[in-house]
């Protein structure tokens, strides 16, 4: 909940909130917690980057060539805000979390219509 609050997020998360909570099933999920040995709100955090990547990556969230409506550019604080509190905690390392964000940076600009 304060995530919102400190973002000033506006838009409904509630999908995103079930794509986070089904990743829990997945694989990544199982790699950080049993080889990783990452703590719950690691695997949260590295959840909701992937779930907010992966969505940003469809381009469902633009409204033009390198333009993202007001979801996808919470969507994208969202994703910046998990690999920079992933950072801050130790689970990520800088270098790490500038390429991401730069990545993501290049593939939202090269999407959309």
């Amino acid at each position: 909940m304060d995530m919102y609050i400190e973002l000033g997020l506006a838009t409904d998360f509630e999908q995103f909130r079930m794509w986070v909570a089904n990743r829990f099933k997945s694989k990544e999920t199982y790699h950080a917690v049993s080889d990783l040995k990452m703590e719950p709100e690691g695997v949260v955090l590295l959840q909701m980057a992937i779930a907010a990547g992966n969505t940003l990556q469809s381009g469902a969230s633009h409204t033009g060539k390198g333009q993202l409506d007001v979801h996808g550019r919470e969507l994208f604080a969202v994703y910046r805000y998990a690999l920079n509190t992933m950072l801050e905690k130790g689970l990520a390392s800088q270098a790490d979390v500038l390429n991401k964000i730069n990545l993501m940076e290049k593939t939202i600009q090269e999407l959309g219509e």
